[in-house]
């Protein structure tokens, strides 16, 4: 038997961009697949036998996976990617640069134990089908580790709930403090954000926050995959 999916919607997500939390409901809904809450609680009701949780939240992913070794979460980007009856926007051949999040560079699943290969190759498709054209930035993967290199604050609580994720996840950042000064051997956001030529899509809550701030003269935007595949953007 198929299982049924199950849509964990991220509360993160939903809250910094609330139109297109809604709309990828109401896309996922319509085509069947089950759509829930927190998956801090709503981890708990997932039937393994019936059903895949798909998620866009890269703590989903943890959380869910740490409690669910045997049937780990799908990204819906590679749902997504898979459905073969979408006409998704068309960006007559505009230029884009993807930002990858280190935690989605993770192919040893020390952090988020997924098929990291399988969704990076998905959300790349996605931009195709699209009508991108898609840049990848130049560079070593350790120079490429967006969000890993700057200072960030973790979420009070989210760690009880995938202590072996979080644990892994410490070794990457410099300090759980909001203000911490930035790591003497990593760049500064503005630093960062020199290497972009153009507009940038990124894919994960965190990463979309710092790419704010590492554009701030307004030349250049940064867009979550979900508003470009969603037609929310600006």
């Amino acid at each position: 038997m198929d299982k049924k999916y199950i849509y964990f919607p991220s509360c993160n997500f939903t809250r910094m961009f609330p139109e297109t939390s809604k709309a990828m409901k109401a896309f996922l809904s319509e085509r069947g697949v089950e759509v829930t809450a927190c998956c801090r609680v709503s981890h708990q009701k997932i039937d393994e036998a019936t059903q895949k949780p798909l998620i866009i939240c890269q703590t989903c992913q943890m959380i869910i996976a740490e409690n669910h070794p045997d049937d780990l979460p799908k990204s819906v980007f590679i749902y997504l990617d898979s459905l073969e009856d979408v006409s998704w926007p068309d960006h007559s051949g505009e230029t884009i640069t993807v930002q990858d999040c280190f935690k989605a560079l993770d192919d040893e699943h020390e952090m988020t134990p997924i098929d990291h290969i399988a969704e990076r190759a998905a959300i790349r498709s996605l931009l195709k089908k699209m009508n991108y054209n898609v840049i990848e930035l130049p560079g070593e993967k350790e120079e490429l580790l967006f969000d890993s290199n700057m200072p960030t604050p973790r979420l009070a609580g989210n760690g009880k709930f995938a202590p072996k994720a979080f644990e892994a996840l410490g070794k990457h950042h410099f300090s759980d403090a909001p203000d911490a000064p930035v790591c003497e051997d990593g760049p500064s956001l503005a630093e960062y954000g020199e290497r972009f030529t153009s507009d940038v899509v990124g894919y994960c809550n965190n990463c979309m926050k710092m790419l704010y701030d590492a554009m701030p003269d307004g030349s250049l935007t940064a867009y979550h995959l979900a508003e470009l595949l969603m037609g929310t953007k600006g």
